[in-house]
C-alpha cells in the first residue's frame, strides 16, 4: 500500500466510525477505499484490543470490522444490501415480540402505533392469503 494511503487509513476509520446511519457508512467506504485495506483493518483490531474495558465498544468496532470485511468480500453495495436486510429483519422480530407479549389492548395499540411496519405486513399476509 502506498505511504500516503497508510497515512490516511486512521482518518478514513475514525470518520467510519463516526458516521451516523448506513449510507453515512457507505458513502465513506467509496470515497476511502483505504477503509477495505488490511491497513484499516488492523487499526479496527487494535482498537478493539484497547478498548476491551468499554461495554460495547469491543462489539461496535468488531461489527464494523465485519462489516468492512464482508464489503471485500462481496462488494460495497451487497454488503449494505446485506446489512440492510438484516436491520430491517431485527427490527421486524423485536416489533413482533413486543406485541405478542403485550398485556393490553392498550399496550396493543401502543405496539401498533410504535411499529406501523407491523400493519403493513398484516396486509401483505392478509392479501397473500386471499390469494391462494
Amino acid at each position: 500500500m502506498p505511504f500516503f494511503d497508510r497515512l490516511a487509513a486512521p482518518d478514513a476509520v475514525k470518520r467510519f466510525m463516526e458516521a451516523e446511519g448506513l449510507d453515512a457508512e457507505k458513502a465513506l467506504v467509496e470515497q476511502y477505499p483505504v477503509l477495505l485495506s488490511d491497513d484499516a483493518t488492523a487499526l479496527l483490531e487494535k482498537l478493539a484490543v484497547v478498548s476491551k474495558a468499554t461495554p460495547g465498544a469491543m462489539a461496535f468496532l468488531e461489527e464494523k470490522r465485519r462489516l468492512l470485511a464482508r464489503c471485500r468480500e462481496v462488494g460495497i453495495d451487497a454488503a449494505y444490501e446485506e446489512r440492510r436486510i438484516a436491520e430491517s429483519e431485527a427490527a421486524l422480530t423485536d416489533a413482533v415480540a413486543e406485541l405478542i407479549t403485550s398485556d393490553s389492548v392498550d399496550e396493543l395499540r401502543q405496539a401498533l402505533t410504535v411499529h406501523p411496519q407491523l400493519l403493513d405486513r398484516g396486509e401483505e399476509f392478509s392479501s397473500g392469503s386471499r390469494q391462494t
